[in-house]
């Protein structure tokens, strides 16, 4: 053994000089390869790697209905607005904690120093879906829409203060009203056929007036999407189902009553980096449903959750922290129609809100939200905790209803949204309340599109159930919701169909209130005298829930229209 070790050792000595030669051999060889062949590989890899294609990135979602309309001025819901706002842009946007940032437009206005006028310049080389490149008078075409109260779903009433805008609104009404006669398109339009205060100063400057001073211009200007005439006015087919925009997305297909996919624009303009590449959203599924799917991951985002699945998601470790709350964002009521009796009785209106138990209601809704005692909820400027409204008091609602003749109560209809348990069970809640005081409310239970479409016409709906778009502006439900200037026979903004003389008045002073405190103070006094009239029985300020997967990124939510938008969101695993 130890003779073999030796001469084992004698034999690795001998080799020695050999090893060292081999290695040197090999090591050369090996940085020959790496000098000369591995850029090869590396390059090979990359045009492998780039060749392979990259993972498709998809939002998708679920709603309860069919949109009726893409159109920015025929918007209804917000997860139309949501959806919608994936194809279209406005001049400026509204971004939570940032304040207003340009889009479309190139920067902010310049105002002029009586705040009445507002120039705006367009980023050049910005191009609709269709090719053709955005300029000014694009601007004016939209907004002119705006103006026009004969589109169905008016939103005129926010654009009322551009200057001519009640001049053009009021034209485009009565071309409306004499539209079936066979005669009308042998006439021309009644002046004035365009609106003084929008103006395309050249191919990319916008310039817009007001008739007064306006606190809240901006916000309206941010609401309203740009669009293209010529596809508007297109005759084989309507805009609002076939829509075409400068947004990140354009709408691919689009299923009625089953699904719409969107794809991303190449050619889209986008305030921020877009990475999706395409928005599935399936319809007319109900918010069950729709909570099952979030459980099971197949969709990323749901808009209205339920009180049990919010209940369920806030003591779940994964769902918490992405359940996105507004408190008390949400006014629920029920309007009652000023212009059909019993509820042109303030009497009966006044006993109908005594009659119903608000603290019940939250209690049912699992205490998400407040009750109501006013319209304007707690999250918007000039709240007046103060304010008490109408205590429950059933006994209060029968000597009121025996006061208006009615000892005996009365028959009457509510229409609820039947695809949404929250509003069905206020429902029930409401139909027991008016029972016990004798009043016999048989709940009609209505799709979307019906109620709003019933709702908004005039001597219609008896009582509807409604909810309000998050806002934290008082313009938005005391003005455009409680207006007696914005009642129409159909699309009417004023569901209640209430007019009250010297509530318009306060309503156009606080309108053209060039301080803030001050036009505050007026829109608490036009609450007070709306509460004493109670065109609404006011419920309670709900909370606006909404939850998104954990690896959806990037979507921007807010109390502000619409409440979330999906354009710079992306997927991450």
């Amino acid at each position: 053994m130890i003779r073999r070790t030796i001469k084992n050792g004698t034999h690795r000595r001998q080799n020695s000089g050999t090893s060292v030669f081999w290695w040197l051999c090999t090591g050369w060889c090996l940085v020959w390869s790496w000098v000369v062949y591995l850029p090869e590989q590396l390059l090979a890899k990359e045009d492998s790697l780039q060749s392979q294609p990259r993972t498709r990135e998809t939002l998708r979602l679920a709603v309860d209905d069919d949109p009726h309309s893409l159109d920015p001025t025929q918007l209804w819901s917000n997860h139309a607005a949501a959806l919608s706002f994936l194809i279209f842009n406005s001049l400026i946007e509204e971004h939570p904690g940032a304040g207003f940032v340009p889009a479309l437009a190139a920067a902010l206005p310049t105002i002029s120093p009586d705040a009445r006028t507002f120039r705006f310049r367009l980023r050049p080389g910005i191009r609709f879906s269709n090719g053709r490149e955005l300029v000014a008078e694009d601007v004016v075409y939209s907004f002119e829409r705006g103006c026009d109260p004969s589109l169905g779903w008016s939103v005129a009433p926010f654009f009322r203060n551009i200057l001519g805008s009640p001049e053009f609104g009021a034209a485009r009404a009565q071309d409306a009203e004499q539209s079936v006669s066979p005669e009308f398109s042998k006439r021309q339009r009644r002046s004035p056929q365009s609106v003084a205060g929008l103006r395309a100063l050249d191919r990319y400057t916008f310039q817009l007036q007001l008739l007064h001073p306006d606190l809240t211009a901006m916000m309206f200007m941010a609401s309203i999407g740009i669009v293209p005439r010529e596809e508007v006015l297109r005759t084989d087919r309507p805009f609002g189902t076939f829509p075409i925009g400068t947004g990140a997305f354009r709408l691919k297909h689009w299923s009625r009553g089953t699904e719409m996919e969107f794809e991303r624009n190449p050619t889209g303009f986008s305030t921020g980096p877009v990475r999706l590449d395409a928005v599935e959203v399936m319809l007319n599924v109900d918010q069950t449903t729709q909570a099952m799917m979030i459980d099971r991951g197949e969709i990323n985002f749901q808009f209205y959750c339920g009180d049990t699945d919010v209940r369920r998601w806030r003591a779940d470790p994964l769902f918490r922290t992405n359940l996105v709350t507004f408190k008390g964002a949400a006014p629920n009521f029920v309007a009652l129609n000023c212009e059909l009796p019993p509820y042109t009785n303030r009497l009966v209106r006044r006993a109908l809100n005594h009659a119903v138990n608000k603290e019940v209601i939250v209690r049912k809704l699992l205490n998400r939200g407040v009750p109501a005692y006013g319209p304007l909820p707690a999250n918007a400027k000039g709240y007046n905790p103060k304010v008490r409204g109408y205590a429950y008091d059933p006994e209060k609602a029968r000597a009121l209803l025996r006061e208006a003749g009615f000892p005996n109560g009365f028959t009457t209809t509510l229409w609820v949204l039947q695809v949404d348990p929250t509003q069905v069970k206020l429902g029930l809640s409401i139909q027991e309340d008016l029972r016990a005081v004798g009043v016999t409310a048989e709940i009609r239970l209505v799709s979307w599109p019906t109620l709003l479409e019933s709702m908004s016409r005039r001597r219609t709906v008896p009582m509807g159930l409604m909810n309000a778009p998050a806002s934290t502006e008082p313009k938005d439900f005391l003005d455009f919701l409680l207006n007696g200037e914005n009642i129409a026979e159909e699309g009417s903004l004023n569901m209640a169909f209430y007019s009250n003389m010297a509530v318009q008045t306060l309503l156009r002073e606080a309108a053209t209130a060039a301080e803030e405190t001050a036009r505050i103070h007026l829109y608490q006094q036009i609450e007070q005298r709306i509460i004493e009239d109670a065109p609404w029985i006011f419920l309670c300020h709900a909370d606006m829930d909404m939850v998104r997967q954990p690896w959806l990124r990037g979507a921007r939510c807010a109390p502000l229209w619409p409440p979330v938008r999906f354009e710079c969101a992306w997927i991450e695993r």
